[in-house]
């Protein structure tokens, strides 16, 4: 599948082409504007027109431009990145629908051109249509030149189908909210939907245009569907609703069904403008309907090789579709709204899909809305207070992003001589919202960093996973040094509000820059035609090497106080050891050096020198017949003056040779130097030491050690390619011990992580399995601040479910948690115990175990059915002109009850006496006709 983009300009002139787009994104949204993102070579074709001022973009599948315009509103690179001319430009464009937020509202008594003091600043419209809301805004804003492009073909009386609008709305909007929030809000309250097409806006009636049905496409998991997890948030429910109206009216309406199932949650919804109790009381009882279950969503991921139906042409954001989940029968499914089409275009081009179906809270808003509507006319006024939100978060603003984020780093060795660099993060306290409002529900910044120039696994870099910060620094240690690294922070609110993300510049981390101390000067004696230059493996001052020591570089020159080069190194020793020096002439006299090198390849100065020349073996007065070790010259002697079996045992001492070639050989060999592949690169070494193993830049990665069977090794170790195995350090980062039981992919692993101050924290990790809809693992993790095992949510690693945490100083804890949701908790501390829970209204109810007494916080049930086994009852109730009260306890108690009461009248305890009890309920009398409360609490025995 070809995929390009073209450039246009406002007035829709076409400008070129983009025909090199990646990480194509695209995504549309019922009743919302959709995006669409790439990146672009920065140097490639039509790179230049992404600089414009105002420039428009559509998408062109195989040859076919598709009717969305996107508006190209960010874009940006970063010059340090290593492709230079080429690095890569994010795009981000929104659909044409975002115009609106181009123009605003003015007062309605404004004339264009002219000044706008003194006047009102609101638009109000009386029985007005959707389409006359929107048309009317949209026609002010043209004549005051906003808008050009926009046009639309709905009117006051009819939609873009022509057919009648059914409702009409009085409404009152602020001077200064744009077009797009404005228009929003009437499709969010379910009074139109609108969609774009070009630069033309179309609205209709809602669910009609917009909503088709089509029972025909059912998605099937296993076929259609890769990954499709089902979402269901309780945080809407609601069993008793208080709503007022004018004129201090009142109405309580009860859903029976949900407090039996979930028990009392209260809510509360201000209707200005109804003066009727029993109005009053039907709009609270469909806006508790709305409020009396949980509520249901999907988002599902396509298999684009299989799934017979195209999303965003066999169906569209809006329509109703069969997601056969649960593998029943298709006539049976219920419809489900898709509500956004993200679509991803890889390097071919070929898309994949996701959708999220029936989102959890719009729908029902809608619906709820609607009912509403019929209700009052659309009746929405100024003094109009608006439903409470569906949930318990009711702050929706963003705390703004930290104004800056700074990078700091040293390096630093690891007591095997490893080096590693730390980093600090730190960011100026962010005291705003993104409205510029006062940021005073302040929640915790999360952090990560990234490694650009380091892939691992085969995977691009990644970011690191978000850690959560109470703080304005954070710090990370046993990162690679010299390489480059990036931060990013942003700030997220006590609600869940998150800013966007803060990025810091590129820094480079700290490498080591200290060398080595100078070596010992070289001991040198002669050979025959070589040398040999020993190293006792000490520092001039006879100090040990350190523990980052890499290598000993041997140089040699036939020029003495000569300075080492590359040119000059003749061999490079592991430790102490002798490095043969041959392909000398003879009569010349040589000059030796060393220098040592750390891992981080920082060398040291230069040994002092120590000079010889090569053995002359054949000398002039040679006798007759009289061969000895030094007179023996290279090739004198070859196979073809040798008779078979004249050398033997006996007849041989020592044979020395710089080169050896044989075809087979039998034989006990003994070597007193060593064995290696090359002398620089990628190469292998058998020594008196051990064996070792060098990569091609000259880092040590095998050492095995000769005296003490230790053995290092830089990389990762594993027990086998697939099924069942061991893998040890398998992505060269953190320390890491992976566990695979199966075939799989699915694994278990034990790792270790560096803490503050040098500690060292360590966690034990379970595969992944999915709980809730959900990828789920549980973790065990040990620090110096807290050990905890819990479940966590393996997308975001937060806590997500049960949970047991221990600190040495706090004591231990047994908790529920939703991510940072703490739900109920056990705990065990120095002083005492606790017991408790938080409820659903931000209130709690513990139970306190001090030293000294047992506390209860919180309230008891105030004249609440009790279960028979119950073993409290407690109320209070107010009666007018009594003298008796008799009470039930609902249910028959399963044993006798001992009731307690005390009657107030005017803040005045009066007298009174329990004259009946049993376990039914019991009756209280006092010794006045006043009216007061009694208040009780009975206890079972």
């Amino acid at each position: 599948m070809a995929v390009h983009l073209r450039v246009f300009s406002p007035s829709g002139a076409l400008l070129g082409l983009l025909p090199y787009p990646a990480d194509l994104k695209t995504q549309a949204e019922h009743n919302g504007a959709g995006a669409l993102t790439f990146t672009y070579p920065r140097n490639a074709l039509g790179a230049a027109l992404l600089a414009g001022d105002d420039p428009r973009i559509s998408l062109v599948i195989d040859g076919v431009e598709q009717p969305q315009r996107y508006l190209l509103e960010d874009d940006g690179d970063d010059p340090a990145d290593g492709g230079g001319d080429a690095r890569p430009v994010q795009v981000g464009c929104r659909g044409a629908l975002a115009l609106l937020d181009r123009a605003v509202i003015y007062p309605v008594g404004h004339t264009p051109g002219q000044a706008v003091q003194g006047l009102d600043a609101h638009f109000p419209f009386v029985n007005a249509t959707p389409g006359a809301v929107i048309a009317t805004l949209l026609q002010r804003a043209q004549a005051r030149g906003a808008l050009p492009e926009i046009t639309w073909d709905f009117t006051s009386a009819a939609d873009s189908a022509g057919r009648p609008w059914p409702t009409t709305y009085t409404v009152q909007y602020d001077a200064g909210g744009d077009l797009l929030k404005t228009v929003t809000s009437i499709t969010g309250a379910g009074w139109a939907d609108v969609r774009m097409e070009g630069y033309r806006l179309r609205a209709y009636v809602p669910d009609t245009a917009c909503a088709t049905d089509h029972p025909g496409i059912v998605l099937y998991l296993g076929r259609d569907v890769l990954k499709g997890p089902r979402q269901r948030s309780r945080r809407s429910v609601r069993s008793h609703l208080l709503a007022s109206g004018d004129s201090g009216n009142l109405a309580e309406v009860v859903n029976p069904t949900a407090a039996a199932r979930y028990g009392r949650r209260e809510a509360f919804d201000g209707r200005g403008g109804i003066t009727d109790t029993t109005t009053l009381a039907e709009l609270a009882r469909v806006t508790l309907g709305g409020m009396g279950a949980a509520s249901e969503g999907f988002t599902i991921e396509l298999d684009p090789a299989a799934t017979q139906h195209r999303p965003g042409i066999d169906y569209r954001p809006g329509d109703y579709i069969r997601y056969d989940q649960r593998r029943t029968d298709p006539t049976t499914l219920e419809p489900l709204r898709v509500r956004t089409i993200a679509t991803t275009y890889d390097d071919a081009g070929l898309p994949t899909s996701s959708l999220e179906l029936n989102d959890l809270f719009v729908e029902q808003r809608i619906r709820v809305q609607r009912q509403l509507d019929a209700l009052t006319n659309g009746s929405a006024t100024a003094s109009r207070t608006p439903l409470p939100p569906l949930g318990d978060r009711n702050d929706t603003v963003a705390p703004k992003q930290p104004d800056a984020v700074l990078l700091g780093s040293w390096a630093y060795l690891d007591r095997d001589g490893q080096q590693h660099a730390a980093l600090a993060v730190s960011w100026p306290k962010v005291t705003q919202n993104a409205d510029g409002t006062v940021y005073d529900d302040a929640g915790n910044y999360y952090v990560s960093y990234l490694l650009p120039g380091l892939a691992t696994g085969g995977r691009d870099p990644q970011w690191s996973p978000e850690q959560a910060v109470n703080g304005t620094i954070t710090h990370y240690d046993q990162l690679p040094a010299g390489q480059r690294v990036q931060a990013r922070v942003r700030t997220v609110d006590a609600s869940g509000n998150s800013s966007t993300w803060r990025l810091s510049e590129e820094i480079i981390l700290a490498s080591d820059t200290t060398p080595p101390p100078v070596p010992s000067k070289p001991t040198v004696t002669s050979l025959i035609g070589a040398l040999r230059a020993v190293w006792d493996g000490r520092g001039a001052q006879g100090e040990e090497m350190p523990a980052d020591f890499a290598e000993l570089e041997v140089h040699a020159s036939t020029a003495a106080g000569f300075t080492p080069s590359a040119a000059t190194i003749v061999d490079r020793l592991a430790g102490a050891a002798a490095a043969p020096i041959t392909g000398l002439s003879y009569g010349t006299t040589y000059y030796v050096r060393f220098v040592a090198r750390d891992r981080a390849g920082n060398a040291s100065r230069p040994s002092v020198e120590a000079s010889a020349a090569p053995t002359v073996v054949i000398r002039s007065d040679l006798a007759d017949q009289i061969i000895g070790t030094l007179q023996l010259a290279d090739a004198t002697i070859v196979g073809a003056k040798i008779a078979l079996a004249t050398i033997q045992d006996a007849n041989i001492g020592t044979v020395s040779a710089s080169k050896l070639t044989v075809g087979k050989l039998n034989a006990d060999l003994t070597v007193s130097a060593r064995i290696k592949t090359a002398d620089t690169g990628a190469r292998v070494e058998i020594n008196s030491g051990g064996i070792e193993a060098w990569n091609a830049a000259g880092v040590r990665t095998v050492s095995v050690s000769a005296t003490t069977g230790e053995v290092k090794l830089i990389g990762g170790l594993s027990s086998g390619t697939t099924g069942q195995r061991i893998e040890i350090n398998p992505g060269g980062g953190l320390p890491e011990i992976r566990f695979f039981p199966t075939n799989g992919n699915n694994y278990a692993f034990i790792n270790a992580v560096g803490g503050s101050n040098g500690s060292a924290y360590i966690g034990l990790n379970s595969g992944t399995f999915q709980h809730n809809g959900q990828s789920t693992a549980y973790r065990l993790y040990l620090t110096d601040y807290v050990s905890a095992l819990e479940t966590i949510r393996t997308d975001t690693q937060k806590p997500w479910g049960g949970a047991v945490r221990m600190t040495a100083s706090e004591g231990a804890a047994l908790v529920y948690l939703e991510e940072d949701k703490l739900h109920g908790y056990v705990s065990a501390r120095q002083w005492g115990a606790n017991l408790g829970r938080y409820n659903d209204d931000g209130s709690s109810s513990e139970l306190w175990l001090d030293n000294p007494a047992l506390q209860y916080r919180g309230t008891f049930p105030n004249y609440w059915y009790a279960d028979p086994d119950r073993g409290l009852f407690t109320g209070t109730v107010q009666m007018d002109n009594w003298n008796r009260a008799s009470l039930s306890y609902g249910p028959t108690m399963i044993s006798d009850m001992v009731p307690i009461a005390s009657f107030r009248w005017t803040q005045a305890i009066l007298g009174w006496h329990v004259t009946d009890s049993s376990r039914t309920g019991f009756t209280v009398g006092v010794n006045a006709n006043n009216s007061g409360s009694v208040g009780f609490w009975c206890f079972r025995i």
